[in-house]
């Protein structure tokens, strides 16, 4: 990694004109993996750049209060955590899987949380917004409109990925296709364990594995946007890959039972492990079915004695879904797509049902 790095600082350089010079596409670089590397280092220079804001220092300590300051503060400094004080941002992208460029757009001020992938370099940023306005998120983490009267109101996602069309995939896979949107890949230090927790979000992601550690639990910990980790099919195969794991172990959410939406990508990705990778799968549960009353997994793992939980399967998830959320799953023109997708994978896990707590 030492000869790739020089390498790719040599391309680039440590002054501004010729890194602008590259970022402008006036400059090839050697192969794809120099490019992520060039990637994550034109990220850096940004980063490195910034400071976090009090507000965004007391949210996090908030978030790791089981964790000493200088623990916390640590940690925070390590992921790359910063705010931006809003306006014009040059932000960097792949152009080409071999090249980067930049996008220049308006960006409002707010806490920035750098994805990265299982290597360690940044492949994307996201922002939670500074705002006193309420923010309302569907599964896929969109913006959503509510009805007022007769007004139909917009607002705002809670999370959202830096880009001139706010969901722009970067992209991490083929450019062709779009790409993937960038996961959160948590690894543990030291972490001989392969198994993998899969979480909603990039910031909870960060939270629950450095909560983890802290207790000494050794875990490697992805997280996806929207909970949406079927949708990163390429990186999520090479993050399991190089971790080698065997094992995955999703973490709903509270109230995620009650959520069509989040089921269907629940099963989505389920399909997709068990079907096509052939990884067992296993769902952690300590009782979450509120969404207002019960805890969120990096809120379950902030204490002082972090809560416990136990392991079910598939079919166990399934059945704690309420008929009245089924019925909402199996709604609509794609019925029998979401009953073919269902059948699948509990037929491929009904065979396997060891180590579930509930069967």
């Amino acid at each position: 990694m030492h000869s790739l790095a020089s390498q790719v600082l040599a391309k680039f350089g440590k002054t501004s004109h010729v890194f602008r010079s590259c970022l402008m596409g006036k400059d090839d670089l050697f192969d794809e993996a120099s490019a992520k590397f060039a990637l994550h280092y034109a990220f850096q220079i940004l980063l490195e750049s910034l400071e976090i804001s009090d507000d965004d220092l007391d949210e996090l300590h908030r978030r790791t209060n089981s964790l000493s300051i200088q623990e916390s503060d640590d940690w925070i400094r390590i992921c790359g955590f910063k705010t931006w004080p809003g306006g014009i941002m040059t932000v960097p992208c792949m152009k080409t899987p071999t090249k980067i460029s930049k996008s220049t757009f308006p960006v409002q001020r707010g806490m920035l949380i750098p994805a990265r992938n299982s290597e360690g370099f940044i492949s994307g940023l996201q922002i939670k917004p500074h705002t006193d306005a309420p923010n309302t998120e569907d599964s896929d983490g969109e913006s959503v409109c509510s009805q007022t009267g007769s007004e139909t109101v917009k607002k705002n996602p809670k999370y959202m990925w830096v880009s001139r069309n706010r969901s722009m995939k970067l992209p991490v896979g083929d450019p062709e296709q779009c790409g993937e949107d960038p996961l959160f890949v948590c690894r543990a230090n030291r972490c001989s364990s392969n198994s993998a927790f899969l979480i909603e979000g990039g910031l909870k992601a960060y939270v629950f594995a450095q909560l983890a550690a802290h207790h000494r639990w050794a875990f490697n910990v992805i997280g996806a946007s929207g909970g949406q980790h079927w949708k990163s099919k390429e990186e999520l195969t090479w993050a399991l890959a190089q971790m080698k794991v065997n094992k995955i172990i999703l973490v709903p959410d509270a109230g995620a039972v009650q959520n069509h939406n989040v089921i269907l990508n629940y099963f989505r990705t389920f399909d997709f492990l068990t079907n096509v990778l052939s990884i067992k799968v296993q769902v952690a549960w300590w009782g979450q079915y509120d969404k207002h009353d019960d805890l969120d997994g990096d809120d379950h793992l902030n204490g002082a004695v972090p809560g416990q939980f136990t392991s079910i399967c598939i079919s166990c998830l399934w059945d704690l879904v309420p008929c009245s959320t089924r019925d909402l799953f199996f709604g609509g023109r794609r019925g029998l797509e979401k009953l073919d997708l269902l059948n699948r994978v509990l037929d491929k896990i009904g065979r396997n049902r060891t180590g579930c707590s509930r069967c």
